[in-house]
């Protein structure tokens, strides 16, 4: 069941009020943004707002209308999944993500909080993995592979579409997690398009098996 931004906005305001943010990540996850990204061509790219005492963040909305009364004005906006957000701004230098900054429910997730739940298991009602198209190069193959193969904590990846979306699927060893997946996240890079939005998709035992249906893991 997806989050609406009102309702968003009511667990925001509650966490504010409380000091208890543990109903946020959850209906976040079920959530969509607003987000400002790098104008262009390709798939959108989320940017990031610098600060004067040098700090990085990005920014993210509940709806248009809440980025609509935001200061910062960007060229270009998007309306992406809560969770593609995360894996993008983990993507980049930036230390939190402010979630309607500078509105009376305003909060932020830190980088380690979006590292938490951008590894969290996708539901298993999500879109069924397919083989991965032609964006899986050899190259990129080979550097999941070797990058997975030198991480204790990932059991096994694969390169999967999952619906239209471009995706790695870990399985995690005992004690893996987000900095292991953040390891091949970075060995990707230099092989996928810029602004490409890799989704990630943490398995349980039942997603291991479909991924295990489409052929060998390439590393771990």
């Amino acid at each position: 069941m997806s989050t609406s931004p009102e309702e968003l906005r009511r667990i925001l305001s509650v966490a504010k009020e409380t000091g208890d943010s543990s109903a946020v990540g959850p209906a976040l996850l079920e959530a969509q943004l607003v987000v400002p990204v790098h104008p262009g061509d390709g798939a959108p790219r989320i940017g990031t707002v610098g600060y004067r005492d040098g700090r990085e963040v990005a920014v993210a909305f509940t709806d248009q209308a809440e980025a609509d009364a935001w200061r910062g004005r960007p060229e270009r906006w998007a309306t992406l999944d809560a969770r593609a957000v995360l894996d993008q701004m983990l993507a980049t230098p930036a230390e939190r993500l402010d979630i309607d900054p500078e509105r009376p429910q305003g909060g932020y997730l830190s980088r380690a909080e979006a590292e938490r739940l951008a590894a969290l298991p996708r539901p298993a009602g999500d879109a069924p993995f397919t083989p991965a198209g032609s964006w899986a190069t050899e190259e990129l193959r080979e550097a999941v592979g070797a990058a997975a193969a030198g991480e204790d904590g990932i059991d096994a990846v694969w390169l999967v579409d999952r619906g239209d979306q471009p995706s790695l699927a870990v399985a995690l060893a005992d004690g893996g997690g987000p900095a292991a997946i953040d390891a091949v996240l970075r060995a990707m890079q230099p092989h996928v398009a810029p602004g490409s939005a890799m989704e990630v998709v943490v398995l349980d035992a039942e997603r291991r098996a479909e991924a295990q249906a489409l052929g060998a893991p390439l590393g771990g």
